[in-house]
This record gives C-alpha cells, sequence and structure tokens, in this order.
C-alpha cells in the first residue's frame, strides 16, 4: 500500500526453481494476477524453467494463470542456448518492425538451436508426453525422498511433470531444517 503508485510490475518464477522446487498456491498466483490487475502493474512470468517443462502451455496454461509477460529458455531450444519472451498483444508492438523498441542477438534465429527446438516441441506436443513425464517424474522424487528417509534425514520433495525437487527439512517453507 505505502508504494502502490511506484509499482511498474511483478516478475517471478510461477514455480520456485531457481531455489529448489516449491510450487505455489492457486490463491497466490491468482491473488498476484488480481492486484497486477487493479494497481495497472504488469505481471511477468519467469518461465525459463517452467516453460514447456511442466506442460505445453507452461506454468500458466498448467496454472491457468494467464500473465502479461512471459519468458523462456533453453527448453524451447531443446537444451540448447536460445531463449524467447513474449506477451499482451499491446506490450509486443512495441517491438520493432511494428514499433520503436529494437531487440536483437548474436545467436537470434541460431538454426541449430532452432531445429532442436523445433523437435523438441515437436516431441512435446504428442499425445501422453506430459503424462509420460509425470509418471516418471513424480516416481523419481518419491524414490529419492525414500531413500533420504532411509538413511534417517528429513525429507520432502515433489514434482510437477518433468520439474521436481527435494530438501533436507520437514518443509521447505519453513526455517526448521
Amino acid at each position: 500500500e505505502a508504494n502502490k503508485d511506484e509499482i511498474a510490475g511483478v516478475i517471478l518464477e510461477p514455480v520456485v526453481g531457481n531455489s529448489g522446487f516449491i510450487p505455489p498456491t492457486m490463491e497466490f498466483l491468482q491473488g498476484l494476477r488480481d492486484l497486477c490487475t487493479a494497481e495497472g502493474a504488469l505481471l511477468c512470468f519467469d518461465e525459463v524453467m517452467t516453460g514447456f517443462r511442466i506442460s505445453y502451455g507452461g506454468a500458466q496454461g498448467h496454472f491457468g494463470i494467464k500473465p502479461d509477460m512471459s519468458t523462456f529458455g533453453k527448453v524451447i531450444g531443446g537444451g540448447l542456448p536460445v531463449g524467447a519472451y513474449g506477451g499482451r498483444r499491446d506490450i509486443m508492438e512495441m517491438v520493432a518492425p511494428a514499433g520503436p523498441v529494437y531487440q536483437a542477438g548474436t545467436l537470434s534465429g541460431n538454426p541449430l538451436a532452432m531445429t532442436a527446438g523445433l523437435k523438441t516441441l515437436e516431441i512435446l506436443r504428442r499425445p501422453g508426453s506430459y503424462e509420460y513425464l509425470d509418471k516418471i517424474t513424480s516416481r523419481l522424487a518419491a524414490g529419492l525422498v525414500d531413500a533420504a528417509k532411509d538413511a534417517g534425514h528429513d525429507a520432502v520433495g515433489g514434482s510437477i511433470s518433468a520439474m521436481y525437487g527435494m530438501y533436507f527439512a520437514k518443509d521447505p517453507r519453513s526455517e526448521e531444517r
């Protein structure tokens, strides 16, 4: 409230992957969407880790929350270095050639990364791809947690499709370690 007229936008990983694996609650994501809309701030999802990894529509597709902008990383390049961004039409029309903002990159359109990316996206579009990823990744995550517990450690973990994580703690969101 004290700074509400000074906030241009909120940028976040919709599923925290940069410090482990912490899925959000729907209330949190919907609350951010509602607050940004009410205050005229942009909501930007950093989907470098989640994009195409947890669903073909990324976290926004999985959770049904539409951000104003999104960033994507090497998953769309089949593991090769590539990045992409997208957003609402009115924002994207600001980028050349339609708008005044010029964007370029040294490796933009790299043929190897684009070919690998197209093939990866083709495979991920196949029926059952994400169900299979969810099945094997949840089994892996559960096995890691069980192995840690069998060794006498507190452990929690989880997964969404091909994204998973584990913490040596009772709860990854608590200070109790």
